[in-house]
């Protein structure tokens, strides 16, 4: 965290961060176009895609950085592969939080 400017806030809600959401959104849209949802369907899958992978955002670097050990600073092909992954996410965010909620529900049995 930055120490001249103690704000949590400023520092969760980044630009980076920003366009994280921005990416999982657009992945989100993207399974929603491709699998002909509704309007209020397409506007679910968006949020639910923005917000894992907003949430995940953080934890992106370090785990692709287990990866691909090059990656030092966040820029360039960093940036790339950070959207690139949120993109994913927001595809398959809808489907993933979906199962652990059908998981969760039956208590780990297996959900049809």
């Amino acid at each position: 965290m930055n120490d001249g400017d103690p704000n949590i806030w400023r520092e969760v809600f980044s630009p980076l961060g920003q366009v994280i959401a921005f990416f999982g959104g657009l992945g989100g849209l993207v399974n929603a176009v491709v699998t002909r949802k509704t309007w209020r369907e397409t506007l679910r899958v968006i949020l639910v895609g923005s917000a894992v992978a907003f949430a995940l955002g953080t934890v992106s670097p370090h785990i692709l950085r287990r990866f691909v050990p090059e990656l030092t600073h966040i820029g360039g092909p960093t940036l790339g592969l950070l959207t690139s992954s949120a993109f994913v996410i927001g595809i398959v965010a809808v489907g993933l939080v979906e199962w652990f909620m059908s998981r969760a529900k039956t208590g780990g049995a297996d959900a049809k």
